[in-house]
């Protein structure tokens, strides 16, 4: 049960509407559809909460009988009409009408001279509860929920008594039913609120408002303001920031405005910013995550003779750039890859569109120590490779990105490339050895 009130609490809670100060990089929102179905699972959790619930035992006195309830508790309970609603600007409204039960105990009377004792069976009918929940947010950025108000109305209550003497039933019979409706209305009002302020405050109390990402990076999504609530919908802004996870620090930009939507026809969207893949991409950046040293031992062993300087294939570098193979004879290169400048990705309605720098060092390195007849080749001292010459490289890209069946598809438009050789410590390199490259 534990686990469909955390459902339950985390979907109602899961969009508001926040006045926020600072765009979001993300935000969510709940439909009147989506709080049907809120609804129906947290009937579910209150008819299981609500069987076994024991009323506390009762004693009275009806004319001259006095007479003791014990034991008594809910053995069947019939599922209301219910709803959620919105109600702005403060929160949910949670009500239902025409619920039923059944409850069992025991029952011991006294009369003059007289006592007696048995069971009885108690039929409820017409019992309607409501009940305000107020959605906000704590300290940490966490969802906080709270119910308020609680009200329970009950039609009739039917006793049916088992042993004793039936001509004094209709002595205390009236008493005895007003007794389980005084007592009713503070129980059942005790299990819609302890579903809302333990269960569902207790699941929002674990749930984590960061997100470990490989263990490098971290997802913070916790709520920058407190909810408001909409006629025909509630939404929330969420942070949606990329932080390094051992130094977290904000990127020095903020999130671009989401754009308004106004369909409410399904149950539950999600609108996610650039600015989320934008501060991941900044911060690892700085903490040059987007860099890699490539050599001939990460391509496939059928492949790693593209970067020998001495060739026995024709796609080789040493073919592509023959002063390689005249003065770096027997070496493989090392391209020594970073990123120049923070990436940018900008999302619209047209699609999304993505642009980089980097630079690429080439280093040669020799497989092992080369002699030439007597001669060292001390082009490398100690296998420490030597510098070659230095790309800078520049991508562009754009593609489609759409959702079908809970799926997210994308599709490359464009892809462009620029090549430009900004330093070299080689001689004669040819400009269209760079086009190879290129394209």
């Amino acid at each position: 049960m534990a686990g469909r009130a955390r459902s339950v609490f985390l979907l109602v809670v899961i969009c508001h509407l926040c006045t926020a100060s600072v765009s979001p990089g993300f935000k969510t929102r709940i439909t009147s559809e989506g709080l049907t179905y809120a609804n129906s699972v947290a009937l579910d959790i209150l008819s299981k909460a609500i069987i076994g619930v024991s009323i506390p035992d009762q004693s009275g006195t009806a004319s001259i009988v006095t007479y003791h309830l014990t034991g008594l508790h809910v053995t069947e309970f019939y599922k209301p009409a219910s709803q959620i609603t919105l109600k702005p600007p403060n929160g949910l409204f949670w009500a239902g009408n025409n619920a039923a039960m059944q409850l069992h105990g025991n029952w011991a009377y006294k009369t003059l001279f007289i006592s007696d004792s048995g069971t009885f069976y108690a039929s409820v009918s017409g019992l309607a509860f409501h009940e305000n929940v107020a959605i906000g947010k704590d300290a940490n950025g966490r969802p906080h929920i709270s119910a308020s108000g609680c009200g329970v109305n009950i039609g009739s209550v039917s006793l049916t008594f088992h042993g004793g003497a039936s001509w004094l039933y209709n002595l205390f019979s009236s008493e005895v039913s007003d007794a389980i409706k005084s007592a009713l209305i503070g129980q059942v009002c005790g299990v819609v609120t302890d579903l809302i302020n333990t269960n569902g405050e207790n699941a929002l109390a674990k749930l984590p408002v960061t997100v470990d990402i490989a263990n490098t990076f971290l997802l913070d999504y916790r709520m920058d303001e407190p909810p408001l609530y909409q006629k025909d919908f509630m939404e929330s802004y969420h942070k949606g920031e990329m932080d390094w996870k051992s130094s977290p620090a904000p990127p020095p930009f903020q999130a671009p405005p989401l754009p308004p939507w106004n369909d409410t026809s399904r149950m539950m969207y999600v609108w996610v910013s650039d600015f989320m893949l934008n501060s991941l991409l900044y911060q690892a950046q700085q903490h040059n995550f987007l860099a890699y040293n490539l050599t001939a031992q990460d391509l496939p062993p059928a492949n790693r003779s593209v970067l020998n300087t001495t060739c026995h294939t024709l796609l080789c570098i040493g073919n592509l750039i023959p002063e390689l193979h005249k003065s770096y004879p027997n070496c493989q290169v090392d391209l020594h890859m970073r990123i120049g400048s923070v990436p940018n990705v900008s999302v619209s309605t047209t699609g999304v569109i993505g642009n980089a720098d980097g630079v690429i060092d080439f280093f040669a390195r020799p497989v092992a120590g080369i002699y030439r007849g007597n001669r060292l080749y001390k082009y490398s001292i100690n296998s420490v490779p030597a510098y070659l010459f230095t790309f800078n490289v520049t991508m562009s890209t754009s593609a489609d990105v759409q959702v079908k069946n809970e799926t997210i598809y994308g599709k490359l438009r464009d892809v462009k490339f620029g090549v430009k050789l900004v330093k070299t410590a080689i001689k004669h390199i040819d400009r269209r050895m760079i086009l190879v490259i290129q394209y």
